[in-house]
């Protein structure tokens, strides 16, 4: 099956039998895990898309933060992508990936909850403590990812036997295809060619890994932004 073969409707064929093969598995056919199993393995790309769960909780903290402007959900995106590409510069290593996106995470965590307290003067006292709180964590949370990623990059060799971010030279071929191409997870398995800016879009008839994100709520009213004029400082911790 060839996942870059796109169908006379748009739709690649691996993810056309994917989808139905979903559906008997969750229809209980015990026979459908095994042949999922088998287009995985021959269609890399998609494994690598839909577990991707550091580009899923990123879309996650941007539906979260962008509510229904999408505008802004394409901005946060596109900010966080480009904040990936100026720390990991053009060779990373997988471990200088994994942690620039580590970073980015934190960076939309720590936004999300500097905005929150911004918003949430006029709160009781024990919101405005909630919120404090959160954004000293967040603020924590994102040194710790922005100092472990320093660490790695000053540790690590400046030049490898195979290049920085290059693949091993055993990499089975078609993992090794999926690879070779944009090495990020918007490259999306859904489209013929070509990478999306958005983090991950979720493929249709799939649902996505995370839960729906909550909304602060305050007084019964649920906002579903911090940029709404609802003052709401959350009531989850982030």
């Amino acid at each position: 099956m060839d996942a870059e073969r796109s169908s006379p409707g748009g739709e690649p064929p691996a993810l056309a039998t994917l989808r139905e093969l979903v559906g008997r598995a969750r229809q209980g056919d015990p026979a459908a895990l095994p042949l999922i199993r088998d287009v995985l393995e021959e269609n890399p790309r998609i494994w690598i898309h839909l577990g991707d769960i550091a580009a899923h909780a990123e879309r996650a903290w941007i539906e979260l933060i962008a509510g229904d402007d999408p505008a802004l959900g394409e901005s946060l995106a596109r900010r966080a992508e480009a904040l990936k590409a100026e720390l990991c510069g053009p060779d990373p290593t997988p471990l200088e990936r994994l942690l620039a996106e580590r970073v980015a995470a934190c960076y939309l965590q720590l936004g999300y909850a500097d905005a929150s307290y911004a918003r949430s003067q006029g709160c009781s006292l024990r919101q405005l403590e909630h919120a404090a709180r959160r954004q000293d964590r967040a603020h924590r949370r994102f040194l710790t990812a922005v100092g472990a990623l320093a660490t790695a990059q000053r540790l690590l060799p400046a030049s490898m036997p195979e290049g920085r971010g290059s693949i091993p030279a055993d990499t089975p071929g078609p993992l090794r295809a999926a690879l070779e191409a944009p090495q990020r997870s918007s490259d999306n398995p859904t489209e013929s060619g070509g990478a999306s800016s958005h983090p991950i879009e979720p493929i249709p008839g799939f649902p996505r890994i995370y839960p729906a994100a909550e909304s602060p709520v305050q007084d019964g009213k649920s906002s579903r932004r911090y940029g709404n004029d609802e003052k709401s400082p959350g009531a989850n911790s982030a």
